[in-house]
């Protein structure tokens, strides 16, 4: 029992490291994170008609584009009543990625997306409701007012919920969010 518990003081330790070394390098190791998924779904029975549902999955296509800068995998139901598009981000595509999303600098941004996350084992999932989030589609916000959200899994390769708490809580407390 007490080797358990040193063992969480150990791994806790070594998430601090964050706030005191912002090197994102550093922070990609500590952090172990596997890859990362950027999804959006379009569901033809929700939609008022088969216009807004096809604009919304070409939108939603061009955008994970924009975001992830990798064409996204394109899923439809047999009856084409619903739409899936994910993007999945490893290696050297995973690490521009975080490099990107990760440096927050409007406060009210860092607290929406600290409310709409969740966290279970492997998974911290991310919903994006406000599109401003993305510094690369400034000016063109506005073409993507049919998008209301979109998710984004970031999958660990450890299965510790207090781990990915931890390391999300001194992210956003951390000098790398300045």
């Amino acid at each position: 029992m007490l080797s358990k518990s040193y063992n969480k003081f150990l791994k806790y330790s070594n998430l601090n490291e964050i706030s005191k070394f912002s090197n994102f390098n550093n922070f990609l190791l500590i952090s172990n994170i596997k890859y990362v998924l950027v999804w959006f779904t379009v569901d033809l029975s929700v939609e008022r008609s088969r216009l807004i549902y096809y604009s919304k999955g070409i939108l939603g296509i061009f955008l994970i584009f924009l975001i992830t800068n990798k064409f996204p995998l394109i899923k439809s139901s047999k009856n084409q009543g619903f739409l899936y598009i994910e993007a999945e981000l490893s290696s050297s595509r995973l690490f521009d990625f975080l490099e990107k999303f990760l440096i927050i600098y409007n406060s009210k941004q860092r607290k929406t997306l600290i409310r709409n996350f969740s966290i279970k084992d492997k998974l911290i999932r991310l919903i994006v409701t406000d599109l401003n989030f993305f510094t690369e589609l400034s000016g063109f916000l506005h073409f993507f007012n049919l998008v209301d959200w979109l998710s984004i899994d970031i999958y660990c390769n450890h299965k510790e919920d207090y781990r990915s708490f931890i390391f999300f809580d001194n992210l956003f407390r951390s000098s790398f969010f300045i």
